[in-house]
């Protein structure tokens, strides 16, 4: 992992997954979670705010998740959006 560009976001998840502590791990209704809000089905991971942004914000405020995962510089509005609406609630 040391030459690795993202090796943080990979090196914990294998060393937790592969040891005693994957045991211990959060789960909720049989799937494992950090309790991120990451759509798998539209990319991999798909970047919030990318095609249909009313539905993304619709979708990341509705989300028990505390965090989600993958936002762009290019699509920041998502951002605000959601931010605004979580605001009011």
């Amino acid at each position: 992992f040391r030459y690795m560009s993202c090796a943080d976001e990979i090196y914990k998840h294998t060393l937790i997954w592969n040891s005693e502590f994957r045991k211990r791990l959060y789960t909720k209704n049989g799937y494992t979670s950090c309790l991120r809000e990451i759509n798998w089905t539209k990319g991999n991971p798909y970047v919030w705010g990318s095609e249909d942004i009313e539905e993304d914000v619709k979708i990341l405020t509705e989300s028990k998740a505390l965090f989600a995962r993958k936002f762009s510089e290019n699509h920041l509005e998502i951002v605000e959006e959601t931010r605004r609406i979580a605001m009011k609630n």
